[in-house]
């Protein structure tokens, strides 16, 4: 039957939808069209690709609840959708405006692409999700680890980078618990099924993140063993690690894919896609691995993928204020030419937008009111530019940071 109090969405042009609202580099990449905001403050919660994760109201929820891991956020909440549109006030400043009726909260309509806000029905003021900086995936915390300079908090010794591979020993004894198929798809191809880690013992502090949780793992060795470990058909693996997919095991091991990550990702795409080894006719036969890392896995791959993407994370007000400045975008300053090099940067190129209305375009057929001969040159930047060209990176923020004030969006 029919949920009648989505009806008002469900003629909206899903391919057509381009939000008003300015983009983050991670909303971007990964094309997502589909956006949850803070009902409390200016912030963006989070977002997704619908074609590619098509999610419903009984999903938000039960994924509000396995991310509220600090138990903070209970509170009974619905979801509405909403209309976003730029604000004179502010940059990155949004003007959001109810656009149809709660969507009932265990209904499961398919969300369409769109702006969906929460009507939380409690005293406090709270979200039932927190808004987040962006958190990395686990190849990029590798990689990144394997990069950084001696010293770094980052840094991957030696030893940790050998944990990432599964000893011999335990890849044996997975593969035959797992009769030698991927527990995925059921691809059984001797030379095309691996055995990997769900979570990599250099990242135990990714189950940190798990409410009730009666262990407490804080040490690469507590990891270490065949419960952390399942079969996968090659074609998955590189995916998995970088948590593009994983397993629901809370919504009867439902396989999420978050990114389309080529050929390989086709047969995970759909609602329903159950993990092969528990399929009602197979489940009995396969013990699996610990429900604690799939859940692990799960949770940290919403937080690398469907939470995050807030530009204002990205950019705080005060780096902002001072590109603006090092622009000549001030009241008091003259534009520097579009031939800079600091207008290759994401930030510029928003705020000239912002500024002029228009994309950012070539600067030798994208003209200002003023010319850009009457504008400040590169080479006479020269002395100037170690000022101008600072980038601000966005410093990573853990699920266990504290919450979001109004102020950060202020």
């Amino acid at each position: 039957m029919q949920d009648t109090s989505a009806s008002h969405i469900e003629n909206q042009a899903q391919n057509e939808y381009q939000p008003e609202h300015t983009l983050s580099r991670k909303s971007i990449e990964n094309k997502r069209n589909i956006f949850f905001w803070s009902s409390t403050t200016q912030h963006l919660i989070g977002g997704l690709n619908h074609d590619v994760t098509p999610i419903n109201s009984r999903i938000v929820h039960s994924w509000a609840s396995l991310l509220d891991y600090k138990g903070s956020r209970t509170a009974r909440f619905e979801i509405y959708p909403v209309t976003v549109k730029k604000f004179s006030a502010g940059i990155f400043n949004t003007l959001r405006t109810r656009s149809g009726a709660n969507i009932p909260e265990f209904s499961t309509e398919i969300l369409p692409p769109g702006d969906y806000t929460f009507q939380v029905f409690s005293e406090r003021v709270v979200d039932p999700i927190e808004p987040v900086r962006d958190i990395d995936s686990f190849k990029t915390r590798k990689l990144d680890g394997e990069n950084a300079a001696e010293g770094a908090l980052n840094k991957l010794t030696s030893d940790q980078i050998r944990t990432f591979d599964v000893p011999g020993k335990i890849q044996e004894f997975v593969m035959e618990r797992d009769h030698g198929r991927c527990v995925i798809t059921g691809a059984s191809q001797v030379d095309s099924v691996t055995v990997v880690w769900i979570i990599p013992p250099s990242f135990v502090d990714a189950i940190q993140y798990l409410k009730e949780n009666d262990v407490i793992y804080d040490e690469p060795e507590q990891i270490t063993n065949q419960s952390n470990a399942i079969t996968l058909h090659e074609d998955l693996k590189d995916a998995f690690f970088n948590n593009d997919f994983s397993v629901d095991v809370d919504d009867d091991y439902r396989v999420i894919l978050f990114r389309d990550f080529g050929p390989a990702a086709q047969s995970l795409k759909g609602a329903n896609i159950q993990a092969y080894f528990r399929r009602g006719d197979l489940k009995d036969q396969f013990s699996g691995p610990h429900d604690v890392f799939l859940r692990a896995h799960f949770v940290h791959c919403l937080f690398v993928n469907f939470l995050g993407g807030d530009i204002f994370f990205r950019y705080p007000w005060n780096v902002v204020e001072e590109r603006i400045v090092d622009l000549g975008l001030d009241e008091e300053g003259r534009r520097i030419s579009r031939s800079h090099d600091l207008w290759k940067d994401d930030l510029s190129r928003i705020l000239y937008e912002r500024l002029y209305e228009r994309p950012f375009g070539s600067h030798e057929d994208n003209s200002d009111t003023d010319p850009d001969s009457d504008q400040i040159s590169e080479t006479d930047e020269d002395d100037q530019s170690d000022d101008n060209e600072k980038e601000y990176e966005g410093e990573e923020r853990g699920p266990n940071s504290e919450d979001v004030s109004q102020s950060d969006a202020e």
